[in-house]
């Protein structure tokens, strides 16, 4: 998956004894765990080198024959965290559990490096940590988390993959089929579908999740429909094979979309539905599904359901009603405290969702789309912004745009747009009260940042990830 988290974890494990296999179950929703280091003094604890054997940890012992000097421990732990920034700059997220509020300073270098830092820490660690950190878990909490009981291997399997859509849903990426698989391996490399008795991913997923999840929710499947002639199994068929289409980049026309229902369906034969020519079918189709057009020899969803679905699938949510009153309140939060060192998105988020009494999700996702937006730069002048590191605006009266053309950037990214489509997009985009000209400017300056070109009559993006 593109922009995934590689993360590095640190343990104090004289400061805080914790579970590496637990700690690494969740971190393993976060984004790709690729380093594991543990500092600490083995004789206390018989069980610590199999725990942390068994989670991929290696555990520097450091003894401490009696003494009560425990400082050791923050000097290898930080000599290792300053090696790993200086020389692993695939890491984007580095994790330190810890409620020492001696590695404040330590904190505040892995932000100055443009990392992401996690503290994971019991109740009552320092104010400084938490305050420094882009996110701080509680292990208490962490530790009180229900596992569900893995019934069989296919109740496994299940809440395998219903850990691994919440992970990906919240790092904001698409439920494609193939991110799917990827996470799920990563969350548990031994996860076999074949030793579930399933010939191929797709198979697995389509019988493992329940009907009205298969087939929409994933994108188009490779995977063959069987066909039991009826009508709602044909409007099924009929909307994986105009998912097929819109994937490969196809126009919807009549005929192809006859020859693609027999991909999806090979023993599919309209005939059977009593309506001698395709195109009585397609009629008998909309009289009984509201969601599809026909117009002269194309047939496909409504472009408002088309959309919708977009929005929906990608977990977009463009808010008209909300991005400029939360904008205005941003840019007012920035004049304020401007001048602060430590003015960060985190802390803006927070304050806005007080100030202006909405609700916390719209304020991130919006605090999201400033982040992509192009106009952040860290004051320190390195690296890039995250949620946790201060910044600076650099044009202050280009931010509403700029946060519009990340929306449309990423609608076109999943689905190409037609002229008669603006309306409907600049609605989406900017309530109502169609703003056709906005809409057109943001294109032509993504066509000048070479990000969409215009190829047979539709925007597209030049970008596929």
């Amino acid at each position: 998956m593109e922009n995934e988290r590689h993360i590095a974890v640190f343990m104090d494990y004289d400061n805080l004894a914790v579970d590496p296999q637990l700690v690494s179950d969740f971190l393993q929703e976060k984004g790709r765990v690729v380093l594991r280091r543990a500092f600490g003094d083995a004789m206390r604890d018989a069980r610590i080198r199999q725990g942390m054997v068994e989670s991929g940890t290696v555990f520097i012992d450091r003894p401490r024959f009696g003494l009560p000097d425990h400082q050791g421990n923050d000097i290898c732990l930080t000599i290792e965290v300053m090696e790993v920034l200086a020389t692993r700059p695939n890491i984007t997220t580095v994790v330190l559990i810890t409620s020492d509020s001696d590695y404040t300073p330590l904190l505040v270098k892995i932000r100055e490096y443009g990392k992401e830092a996690f503290i994971i820490g019991r109740r009552g660690t320092s104010g400084s940590l938490v305050r420094l950190a882009d996110r701080f878990i509680v292990y208490e909490e962490l530790a009180r988390q229900e596992r569900l009981p893995a019934e069989s291997p296919v109740e496994s399997a299940r809440f395998l993959l219903q850990r691994a859509e919440k992970a990906i849903v919240e790092k904001g990426s698409s439920l494609h089929i193939q991110n799917i698989e990827q996470v799920m391996l990563r969350l548990d490399p031994s996860f076999d579908y074949k030793a579930l008795g399933y010939a191929t991913f797709g198979s697995f997923m389509k019988s493992i999740k329940g009907p009205d999840e298969r087939g929409e929710e994933n994108g188009p499947s490779a995977e063959t429909v069987s066909w039991d002639g009826s009508w709602e199994n044909a409007i099924h068929i009929l909307r994986k094979a105009l998912d097929i289409l819109a994937e490969e980049r196809k126009e919807p026309y009549i005929a192809l979309l006859s020859t693609t229902m027999k991909r999806v369906a090979p023993g599919f034969d309209h005939q059977r539905l009593s309506t001698k020519k395709f195109s009585e079918f397609l009629q008998g189709v909309m009289e009984r599904a509201s969601d599809f057009e026909m117009i002269n020899d194309e047939f496909d969803f409504k472009r408002e359901t088309i959309w919708g679905r977009v929005l929906r699938h990608n977990n977009l949510r463009p808010m008209p009603e909300y991005r400029e009153g939360i904008l205005k309140a941003f840019l007012d939060y920035y004049h304020e405290n401007q001048d602060s060192v430590n003015l960060s998105l985190k802390d803006a988020a927070i304050n806005l969702a007080k100030s202006i009494s909405i609700a916390k999700r719209p304020v991130n996702e919006i605090m999201m789309a400033i982040k992509f937006s192009g106009l952040l730069v860290p004051i320190s002048g390195e690296g890039y912004v995250t949620f946790g590191i201060p910044f600076r605006i650099t044009d202050e009266a280009g931010l509403s745009e700029a946060v519009a053309k990340v929306y449309l950037r990423r609608m076109l990214r999943a689905r190409p747009a037609r002229s008669s489509d603006f309306p409907l997009i600049s609605t989406m985009l900017y309530g109502e009260g169609t703003r056709v000209a906005l809409l057109q400017k943001l294109l032509a300056a993504l066509i000048q940042e070479q990000e969409v070109e215009f190829v047979n009559n539709q925007y597209v993006s030049t970008n596929k990830n």
